[in-house]
Parts: structure tokens; sequence; C-alpha cells
């Protein structure tokens, strides 16, 4: 880690998507430790709006949503124009190689298991920080 509170990853956008709202805020404050901006939502239905406009590098994406799963979810940024260049990582407790499959076809560019730590998820964040200067 780099700085005083670990700032290495500063400045990558990130939306933490997953219906458990103690999951998912807990991940986004580790996120922000670490420097990210990082966003919450808790349904798939919000997500492209949310995406868009935290104009997120990473979208870390819960498959197991109750209203649109996360697999058509994956299709549906994968098909706005807007949102192309947008790394999706796909966090389940499912890692069966039907899962891995089915992530793939979805669009999903990384799969991980839940529970996943901000240690695991930085090479994946870094992956997208030499990108982002091309985003508007």
């Amino acid at each position: 880690m780099t700085g005083p509170r670990g700032a290495d990853l500063a400045g990558i956008r990130v939306l933490v998507v997953d219906d458990s709202e103690d999951s998912a805020l807990s991940l986004a404050a580790l996120l922000r430790r670490r420097g990210c901006l990082a966003e919450v939502v808790y349904r798939g239905e919000a997500v492209l709006e949310a995406a868009r406009a935290l104009r997120a590098d990473v979208v870390i994406l819960d498959l197991g949503l109750p209203d649109v799963d996360g697999f058509e979810v994956a299709r549906r940024i994968r098909s706005d124009p807007e949102l192309a260049g947008t790394i999706l990582v796909a966090l389940t407790g499912h890692g069966g190689e039907e899962a891995r499959r089915r992530c793939v076809e979805a669009g999903f560019d990384r799969h991980v298991l839940k529970p996943v730590g901000v240690t695991e998820l930085a090479p994946l964040l870094l992956e997208r920080r030499p990108r982002r200067a091309s985003r508007p």
C-alpha cells in the first residue's frame, strides 16, 4: 500500500452491486480506504443508471440479485455503448465450472468468490487504471 491510508487505488471508480446491504457497504468502505471512489446499489434495475452517473471503471456485481440476476445485468452493461470499457467482476458463492461459463457468456471479465477482500480485488482494479485517462 502507498500513502498514509493506502490510497494505492486512488481515483478508480467502482460500483458495488449486492442485495446484502452489509456486504455492499463493507466492501465499498474498504475500497474507499484504498482511495477508490465507490458507490453502492442493491438492485439490478439500478445498475445502468448508477454506472453511467459514476462513470464506473469497474462494476463488482453479485450474481444473485432479487429483481434482475447479475448475468442479465452484465448483458445490459455490455450492450450499452456508454459502459463499453467497464470492467465487470462477478461476485458469487458459486465457483463451479457452470457458473464460470455463464459469467464468460454474459460478458464478465472476472469471476471471484465471496467473501472477497480488497487485496484480492486490487489487481483487477489496477488493470483498469491505465485506460481511465481515455474515458470522458
